[in-house]
């Protein structure tokens, strides 16, 4: 069943494309790799799919509905989450309350409800912490749950926004370069997440990555752009093997 469809969305900057007519689409329960060289793309595309950037031309379609018109927050209410290239944590905040503050935004609870139905606000906010606190639990988090958001190691704090994003209790995740930054223990231990939240979670995931061991071991399929351009579409095995591929991207070494 197709859950995401893109189709032929360009996105232009001042004349500039930084996406040119892509079209693909990603099927429900799927992990699917977009990779391409600096500049192809990538990073835009998943800005267009969650509302960030209106496509210039084209259509971008979630659960047979169109959303390219719709603002992010929209988008993130019809479950599709996403996290981004540059960590957005709340720094000042504890591991707990970055989880907390997401789930609260989706309670319903007004302030005028601390003063007419406060027993009801606490018992939300009591059911709250105990999902956020599931939430820590399955990314291993339990340990950093008091420790401010800046002050955590910097795979910690990829795992809590991965986290924080599946507090809106997604459909879809995109994951924008979850690997950047990552040692090779830290790597492998990401692939298991990525791994859990499609097998355990059934969370349909699309990431973009550049560490090509991890997208060639745990992708179905991948999309590869190049110059904002859709240059070819397959399994690990036909994209590491295609000749415009290993030119353009992955190199002679490959």
């Amino acid at each position: 069943m197709e859950l995401l469809k893109i189709a032929k969305v360009s996105r232009e900057f001042g004349g500039l494309k930084a996406i040119d007519d892509v079209s693909f689409s990603v099927k429900k329960g799927a992990i699917h790799g977009v990779i391409g060289p600096n500049g192809s793309g990538k990073t835009t595309l998943f800005n267009v799919v969650s509302g960030h950037y209106k496509p210039t031309s084209g259509e971008v379609w979630f659960e047979n509905k169109p959303i390219h018109k719709l603002p992010p927050y929209k988008i993130c209410r019809a479950g599709l989450a996403r996290t981004f290239q540059n960590l957005r944590l709340f720094k000042q905040m504890t591991v707990l309350e970055n989880i907390c503050a997401v789930l609260d935004e989706s309670s319903g609870v007004r302030i005028l409800d601390y003063f007419l139905f406060l027993n009801r606000v606490l018992r939300i906010e009591k059911e709250t912490v105990l999902k956020a606190e599931k939430l820590l639990e399955d990314f291993n988090l339990s340990e950093w749950w008091n420790v401010q958001a800046d002050s955590l190691p910097y795979g910690v704090q990829k795992r809590m926004e991965i986290a924080r994003a599946l507090a809106t209790n997604p459909k879809l995740l995109l994951l924008d370069e979850p690997a950047a930054g990552l040692n090779h223990t830290e790597t492998d231990e990401l692939s298991g997440i990525i791994k859990h939240i499609r097998d355990d979670l059934g969370i349909t995931v699309v990431l973009i990555e550049h560490d090509m061991k991890m997208v060639m071991s745990i992708c179905e399929t991948i999309t590869v752009l190049n110059e904002g351009h859709l240059l070819i579409e397959g399994t690990p095995e036909v994209v590491s093997n295609d000749k415009q591929v290993i030119s353009a991207y992955l190199g002679g070494e490959w």
